[in-house]
């Protein structure tokens, strides 16, 4: 049976990210798809499967980076199953951004400055696979619920992302 890529979803401008994305998406079987604002993306992600990874700027559409997009609280929002990672420059000011942006979902970050090759872009999606479905699923189960059933439900999310 052939494997089914899983979707890339791609809402950024920098050249090198998406140079490198490209390059993961064709060495490791992705389908990269590249959306030009918030709304495609989010169209995009609302028919993507629990596989697919998304990676964002996200300050896309704010004047003066000032803040996260709210379009980005959205997305989260609405598809919060799904693996959404921020790429952005990791600078002085932008910790309460981070805190925020993780606290809404964001579940990696692509350090624009420092993960400067494709095996740290690669490193960082495949922490990001699955992590949103895990996390819904460790909140819905009760208390109660026995290591070994937890075991098997960590691996049913491992495939199915």
């Amino acid at each position: 049976m052939q494997p089914i890529p899983s979707p890339l979803l791609v809402l950024h401008e920098d050249g090198v990210l998406l140079n490198r994305l490209g390059t993961l998406a064709s060495q490791r079987g992705y389908d990269l798809r590249t959306a030009t604002d918030w709304d495609t993306l989010i169209t995009a992600a609302r028919s993507a499967p629990a596989s697919a990874l998304i990676v964002v700027d996200p300050y896309m559409d704010v004047p003066g980076r000032s803040q996260p997009s709210t379009e980005l609280t959205r997305l989260l929002d609405e598809l919060p199953s799904l693996a959404v990672t921020a790429a952005m420059p990791v600078e002085p000011g932008r910790s309460e951004d981070l805190r925020r942006m993780g606290s809404l979902g964001v579940v990696q970050v692509i350090d624009l400055e420092e993960e400067t090759s494709l095996e740290g872009v690669e490193q960082r999606l495949s922490a990001a696979r699955g992590r949103p479905l895990r996390a819904l699923m460790d909140r819905a189960l009760p208390e109660s619920t026995s290591g070994a059933a937890r075991a098997i439900l960590a691996a049913a999310t491992s495939i199915v992302a």
